[in-house]
């Protein structure tokens, strides 16, 4: 082989090569802007109130907003200052606000962000104060593992993660539990 077709060789080895490098680096650019691009609003709200049924049509939980904002590529949705209430067919009712909020498709999962704050409003009145908390609507559950604080009459207890059952406002503090408790209150 002479030098001019060794030279030729030489250059179609080279296109060759960088043809597969271009090729990949543009399927990857493609899909990093694709992925870019999906997770897009499709609609947003102001003061939003939703109201969630149970299977006998009676209300299980109102979720209000000051704003919302939708994403179609997985049906989630952005709260800003939400506040949950639990209606318990008791009639009494447990109250749940943050700073924000994110919801999962079909409402399977809530959570409420940053600063938390529950209120229980029954035979035995509380609120927590915690952050970062998961609300499983379907089993009556709220949940987190951070830091929380207790407060009712004559009670105040500091733990590091709980458990709210919201049928039965029964709450499960889970571990580093310290309180204080006043008799005389009760």
């Amino acid at each position: 082989m002479n030098a001019y077709g060794r030279l030729l060789l030489v250059a179609l080895a080279a296109l060759a090569a960088w043809s597969v490098w271009w090729l990949r680096n543009l399927q990857t650019a493609t899909t990093t802007e694709r992925g870019a691009l999906a997770h897009r609003i499709d609609y947003t709200m102001d003061k939003l109130e939703l109201t969630a049924m149970d299977p006998q049509g009676k209300p299980h939980y109102r979720l209000q907003a000051l704003s919302m904002a939708h994403f179609a590529d997985d049906d989630s949705t952005e709260f800003q200052q939400p506040h949950v209430d639990y209606i318990n067919k008791d009639g009494s009712h447990l109250q749940l606000s943050a700073a924000r909020g994110w919801m999962a498709s079909r409402a399977r999962e809530i959570r409420l962000l940053d600063g938390v704050r529950i209120d229980g409003h029954g035979q035995r009145p509380f609120t927590l104060v915690t952050r970062d908390v998961q609300i499983f609507p379907d089993k009556n559950l709220v949940t987190t593992d951070a830091a929380t604080q207790l407060t009712a009459p004559g009670l105040q207890v500091s733990a590091v993660g709980m458990r709210v059952h919201t049928d039965q406002q029964r709450v499960q503090l889970l571990s580093r539990v310290r309180g204080r408790y006043d008799a005389r209150v009760h």
